[in-house]
């Protein structure tokens, strides 16, 4: 089955938190800055940088996010 058009822009800008998503051990994911990912796991909260997620970056992904979610940010 072929991916949509907004499926492939979301999944590349997706990118940089996909291998997090993706972990068993993972209960939640938070960006509370730009650059910084924090995950609580079972084994409680560890941080990790990830320098593609600037302030336009993450306000893309905000954007597409809430597009597909039929959801507005301001």
């Amino acid at each position: 089955m072929a991916s949509s058009p907004t499926s492939l822009i979301y999944e590349h800008h997706a990118e940089p938190i996909r291998r997090h998503l993706l972990r068993d051990d993972v209960t939640e994911l938070v960006i509370n800055e730009p650059g910084l990912i924090g995950l609580e796991t079972r084994n409680g909260w560890e941080w990790h940088e990830e320098p593609a997620l600037d302030n336009a970056a993450l306000m893309t992904l905000a954007k597409l996010i809430a597009g597909l979610t039929k959801q507005d940010i301001n």
